[in-house]
């Protein structure tokens, strides 16, 4: 049964399951809409595992090929060859996007169609894989016993493959196994090693899977943080166990029907899109730094957050109801800018993280008002408690227009984005509370002039000297050695030039160094220079009317800007400066300037 939007309650699921249905919903149907892409027919092999579990094969019946046994770590293990095509009916894949039940904590990436095209190449050129496979068998297999090495606990002899769907999960080496499947060549008439382990544990998958690939760095950061959320809920180290709170509580977000982060975290399986744009890493670094979970001080003394409860659990589902309660308020404020994702720069790793900074900052401010202990709420309650100091930015959320939002909201500034982000929606909290001012809010605003300041020196350096040398290069190309009498046609530019060459008592270094940077506007819209500027300098500004032949009045902005960095005392550039600045910066840099 493949249902869309419908919230399966436990005692629904219960009665699928006493009939022998298998319910199917969004997010694994669009599981199995990506395996096929990725996979094609091949696909079968995951389909029929989840859906036919332990069900026997009898074809493949008492099927039995060499191996050797042996222990590793205390468990049972095997070393043995194999066709591709006897190991593709038994396998079964952890994906992540699927969310098996029976197999958290999942752990494995969607397989990709263009790497197992690759390994299909190498294969059909004469390829192999040197190193292993990993598998697990969920269930106990038999091994004939040949012969042994005792003291080493080694034994030679027949190992009898399960003959029964998902029985053989794969830990390592998925997309060598799927490759096959790729090749020209029969699965059957080719062979692949594999070590397989004997009823490993789900989570010893997982922490095998995570023990590889973190030591060979071959899985993005993401992934393993969401694995975090599942292995170390119950460690005994308290930054451990609250980063996987924060894990495990997007997790359980991302997947909630009707949840305001419904479809919006990206994971391992699904790819990057402008709706799917928040992260589980990301996310958790904001939660972890506001103090939400509670901190531990340099005494090892532990203080209470917002959230903190009794135990894991507790805390687990407390920050669940609070986050949703809050981002449910943000969400419905503008559903249509929550929608729009990264362009809408409501839902975004930037605007989120804003916001979870200042929840702890509400909080705070609502016990002054009215001396309530936040963590001793209802999580619920919590929120309905700030909601009136958080309704200037729910109001502003709601009637802004575009141009309005983004201007206020739209941060360029890539790490110090989220920080930035918070200082503008204290702003608005401080514009009908005026005594808001939460800490590190001066000192915030001081730094974020100074971040300002050096994100324009910076700009307006790489631009006067991105724009000097193009206009340099390109008289010299078209005008050769004689470019600066020829190519200048403004005797007083060059005079000038000379100029300042001679009082600087610069001998050694060329006129064209000491050209005023408005200078070269005049040079390069002479009508003897046009052509030779015109698709790399001509930028149209926003505020520029349509029609015109040439757009330098970009050059004439920038020249003013520039005496911020010429004359810095006292001066400082402005928030539509710079967006100013970043804007030439993209324009010249899309037209190889």
């Amino acid at each position: 049964m493949v249902t869309s939007n419908v919230n399966w309650s436990n005692s629904d699921k219960a009665r699928a399951a006493e009939q022998g249905i298998q319910i199917v919903r969004e997010r694994e149907l669009r599981y199995f809409e990506e395996i096929a892409k990725n996979v094609g027919p091949a696909a079968r092999y995951q389909f029929i595992g989840e859906f036919l579990s332990s069900q026997e094969i009898p074809e493949l019946s008492n099927y039995s090929v060499p191996a050797i046994r042996t222990k590793l770590g205390g468990q049972w293990a095997y070393y043995f060859l194999a066709a591709p095509d006897r190991i593709l009916p038994i396998a079964f894949v952890n994906h992540r996007g699927l969310r098996d039940v029976e197999g958290a904590p999942s752990y494995q990436r969607v397989l990709k169609r263009s790497r197992l095209k690759e390994i299909g190449s190498y294969l059909d050129g004469g390829g192999f894989f040197p190193n292993c496979i990993l598998i697990n068998f969920r269930q106990n297999v038999r091994f004939q016993r040949q012969t042994s090495v005792d003291d080493r606990q080694i034994s030679f002899g027949n190992l009898f493959l399960p003959d029964r769907y998902k029985s053989a999960w794969i830990i390592d080496g998925q997309h060598r196994l799927y490759g096959f499947t790729e090749s020209e060549t029969p699965p059957s008439k080719q062979s692949i090693p594999i070590l397989a382990f004997e009823k490993l544990s789900t989570l010893a998958e997982a922490e095998l899977f995570t023990t590889i690939n973190s030591k060979q760095q071959k899985v993005a950061r993401g992934l393993l943080d969401e694995l975090a959320g599942e292995l170390k809920l119950d460690s005994e180290d308290f930054d451990e166990r609250m980063s996987a709170i924060a894990s495990r509580a997007l997790d359980i977000m991302a997947t909630e029907t009707g949840n305001p982060f419904e479809d919006r975290i990206k994971t391992a399986d699904l790819a990057d899109s402008d709706t799917i744009c928040l992260t589980i890493s990301e996310l958790k670094k904001a939660i972890i730094s506001s103090k939400m979970l509670g901190a531990r001080s340099r005494n090892d003394v532990i203080a209470p957050g917002e959230f903190s409860r009794a135990d894991t659990e507790e805390t687990l589902h407390a920050i669940c109801e609070g986050l949703t309660a809050y981002f449910s308020l943000i969400q419905e404020a503008n559903i249509e800018r929550w929608e729009q994702g990264r362009p809408g720069c409501l839902c975004s790793n930037i605007a989120v993280q804003g916001y979870i900074r200042l929840l702890p900052a509400l909080c705070s401010y609502m016990q002054q008002k009215t001396h309530q202990s936040s963590n001793e709420l209802d999580p619920v309650d919590l929120i309905d408690q700030i909601k009136p100091y958080l309704q200037p930015v729910i109001d502003f959320v709601s009637t802004a227009d575009d141009p309005e939002f983004l201007k206020r909201f739209k941060v360029p500034f890539g790490s110090g984005g989220p920080p930035r982000y918070y200082y503008q929606l204290s702003l608005l909290v401080r514009s009908k509370f005026p005594d808001f001012d939460p800490p590190g809010f001066a000192e915030f605003d001081s730094e974020s002039r100074m971040e300002l300041k050096e994100v324009g020196d910076s700009l307006v350096a790489s631009l006067l000297e991105r724009v000097h040398d193009h206009v340099v290069l390109v008289l010299k190309q078209n005008y050769g050695a004689e470019f600066f009498d020829v190519g200048i046609p403004d005797t007083k530019i060059k005079l000038a030039a000379m100029q300042k060459k001679y009082e600087n008592g610069e001998d050694k270094k060329p006129p064209e160094t000491f050209l005023n940077f408005i200078d070269l506007k005049s040079i390069a819209e002479h009508k003897k220079n046009w052509d030779l500027f015109k698709e790399t300098l001509n930028i149209r500004m926003e505020d520029e009317k349509g029609g015109n032949q040439k757009y330098l009045g970009w050059m004439v902005k920038l020249n003013e800007i520039r005496r911020v960095l010429a004359h810095s005392y006292g001066r400082s550039y402005t928030e539509d400066q710079v967006q100013l600045l970043e804007f030439l910066d993209e324009q010249l840099a899309a037209r190889n300037v």
